[in-house]
């Protein structure tokens, strides 16, 4: 893959229910991969690290190449 494929559109926070419908404050990731999107990830803010988030994006454009190929 050359350079990134992935482009963020927006992020921005917002509360969700965990499972046990505890309220969860998250950090929502909105994102194109190429042409393709927009996609959505969500994060735990808690837990949210930068490098996280690209880690994800990296592998969802490669998910998303290898669909094209």
């Amino acid at each position: 893959m050359a350079g990134q494929a992935w482009q963020i559109t927006r992020v921005s926070e917002e509360t969700g229910a965990e499972t046990g419908g505890q309220p969860a404050a998250y950090i929502r990731v909105e994102f194109k991969v190429g042409d393709d999107g927009p996609f959505v990830h969500r994060f735990r803010k808690a837990e949210y690290k930068p490098e996280l988030a690209r880690a994800h994006l990296d592998q969802f454009a490669r998910d998303i190449q290898a669909l094209r190929s």
